[in-house]
């Protein structure tokens, strides 16, 4: 075990991994413990979040996604995860997209989603980011239920006030008849 392990600190070192071999990045992607935390494997695994072409990130967060199903409650995986998915919420459609989809499934209890809104005041770019996508509308709905949620995104680009414009005109004006 140890030669993989070493072996996986060399590769996670790497700033790109175009010319691998994809199905040794899944074995190790499978194989590193997230369930440790402050470890070497966490380090190692958010190298691979954070590097890896888009086929491979999709695959790191079906893992990060079936961690969550396994431990639902866990407070300390969901604060290293929280944090490490909002740094990779960027332009690729198809990335963002399922970090939303993890979120909104993992922030239905109240701590998560306190996480998740104390993670995002601290990167406002990102608020811009969601707020703009349709994909995630349902999230941005659930931030703001909260106090904190609300203001947040009231301050970022008046999303609440928006949203609220959007459903009157929908509903049209009232009539007595």
């Amino acid at each position: 075990m140890i030669p993989l392990i070493s072996t996986m600190a060399t590769v996670s070192s790497q700033e790109f991994y175009y010319r691998s071999n994809s199905l040794l990045f899944i074995l190790f992607i499978n194989n590193i413990d997230l369930r440790e935390g402050k470890s070497v494997s966490r380090d190692q695994f958010a190298s691979f979040l954070h590097h890896s072409p888009i086929m491979l990130k999709l695959y790191c967060l079906a893992r990060i996604k079936s961690e969550f199903l396994e431990l639902p409650d866990d407070r300390e995986f969901a604060k290293w995860v929280i944090p490490l998915l909002i740094r990779e919420i960027s332009i690729v459609a198809t990335v963002t997209d399922a970090i939303v989809s993890i979120l909104y499934d993992n922030t239905k209890s109240p701590t998560n989603l306190e996480l998740l809104v104390t993670e995002l005041a601290q990167n406002k770019q990102v608020v811009m980011t969601l707020i703009r996508l349709n994909t995630a509308h349902n999230l941005m709905y659930r931030i703001a239920s909260t106090p904190k949620g609300f203001t947040l995104l009231e301050d970022c680009d008046h999303f609440v006030y928006k949203e609220f414009q959007f459903f009157m005109a929908g509903i049209g004006p009232f009539s007595n008849t």
